[in-house]
């Protein structure tokens, strides 16, 4: 077995996440117990720039097709992908959290930025998602 990190993009994801390519073992991973609030947090990070954990993925064939399986970030990509898929849901929501109500005034100006940004890639990707 060899482990080679390689970055693969949110659109290139989310693609095989669509087309069944990107697949979740339920013999270890747990269920879905982010609350809305903790995807919240996520997306605001990401959008922050701030860090986040490392999604940890595998190759493999199931049926003899090449698939993604999910080993650790179930979590994380559930929140990224329903951001994708409700993100208007999410930025009203996002808009009104507390953690955006205590950010100065500089911060908030650049939350703003990115989430224009964030609006502009989303909607590049459903042109290239078509």
């Amino acid at each position: 077995m060899s482990v080679a990190p390689k970055g693969l993009s949110i659109q290139s994801l989310y693609r095989d996440y669509r087309d069944g390519s990107l697949v979740i073992n339920r013999q270890y991973q747990r269920k879905l117990v982010w609350t809305v609030a903790e995807k919240q947090k996520l997306i605001e990070s990401v959008l922050l720039n701030y860090p986040i954990p490392l999604i940890l993925l595998a190759e493999k064939k199931v049926d003899g097709k090449g698939v993604i399986e999910v080993i650790d970030g179930m979590q994380r990509l559930n929140a990224i992908f329903s951001f994708i898929e409700h993100a208007l849901l999410f930025l009203e929501s996002a808009l009104i959290s507390t953690s955006l109500r205590v950010l100065a005034k500089p911060k908030k100006r650049d939350f703003l930025t990115s989430l224009v940004q964030a609006l502009s890639d989303l909607q590049q990707l459903f042109v290239q998602i078509s």
